[in-house]
């Protein structure tokens, strides 16, 4: 009976450590990203929020002092918690996505022809992304 409430024990304070652990780790753990004026990227929702908003799933971004460029695969099926948007070409395709931050003006969903000419307009050659 001794050896039975060891083993209890010793689970039992095992699996208290390991809580103690998983409730630390994920307090310090951020991996959001400030792209600047106001706009965040939440790696956790997968998603770009300030004054405008591009839904989840951001696949990729990049941003500098002027835009942020997304791309971005849209949910399966609309979610309450997001803008609705014109998925024009069905909701299983890469769209991409310009915030000009300075305006607050957001350019979406586009498809990448579209797109690729848009951020030409900005001479920065960083902000292209494979198709």
């Amino acid at each position: 009976m001794d050896k039975i409430k060891k083993i209890i024990t010793i689970f039992l304070l095992i699996l208290i450590l390991l809580i103690v652990w998983a409730i630390i780790s994920f307090s310090f753990y951020d991996e959001n990203d400030n792209l600047g004026n106001g706009y965040t990227y939440y790696s956790e929702q997968q998603h770009i929020s300030g004054e405008h908003e591009i839904p989840p799933t951001v696949i990729e971004y990049k941003y500098n002092d002027e835009i942020i460029i997304a791309k971005q695969r849209p949910m399966k099926y609309a979610n309450i918690m997001y803008k609705e948007y014109n998925y024009f070409m069905g909701r299983d395709t890469l769209y991409y996505w310009i915030i000009e931050k300075k305006h607050h003006r957001i350019i979406g969903p586009l498809d990448y022809k579209i797109f690729r000419k848009r951020v030409s307009e900005y001479n920065d050659k960083s902000l292209f992304f494979e198709e």
